[in-house]
């Protein structure tokens, strides 16, 4: 996926006059890679994706080791699937905070999702959560 940080230039582009599902959904991932953006060097934000497709939207890596964060962007906490791209990555680099963005949760809480402790929270307290 290509990002753009002018979400309205975004769906101008593409013929957008009325979101969808689909389009929130992708919109929430422009929105919080601008708000990583924000906070992290750009050397410290990586999207992964394994041979098998399996992929995470963002991981952040702001010190030597192998302790990552993991953000996954959703337009519902229904729609995430831990049991994808978030455990695979989670096999290979066991430590790190896990975190999902969601339109339908302002308030973070963390939860217990495919065996994994995730934060989830609204965008406008993603900075919050990332300290």
């Amino acid at each position: 996926m290509n990002f753009t940080f002018d979400t309205g230039f975004v769906n101008f582009f593409r013929g957008v006059a009325t979101l969808g599902n689909e389009d929130r959904g992708n919109l929430l991932e422009h929105l919080a890679l601008a708000e990583l953006q924000a906070i992290f060097l750009r050397n410290e934000i990586f999207y992964w994706r394994d041979k098998q497709r399996h992929e995470v939207d963002f991981v952040l890596k702001k010190s030597r080791g192998r302790n990552f964060t993991t953000l996954e962007c959703k337009r519902k906490v229904a729609a995430f699937d831990a049991s994808r791209g978030l455990k695979s990555f989670r096999a290979r680099y066991l430590e790190g905070k896990n975190i999902l963005v969601t339109l339908d949760q302002t308030e973070p809480e963390t939860q217990v999702m495919g065996g994994m402790e995730m934060i989830v929270t609204g965008l406008e307290h993603l900075s919050m959560v990332l300290r």
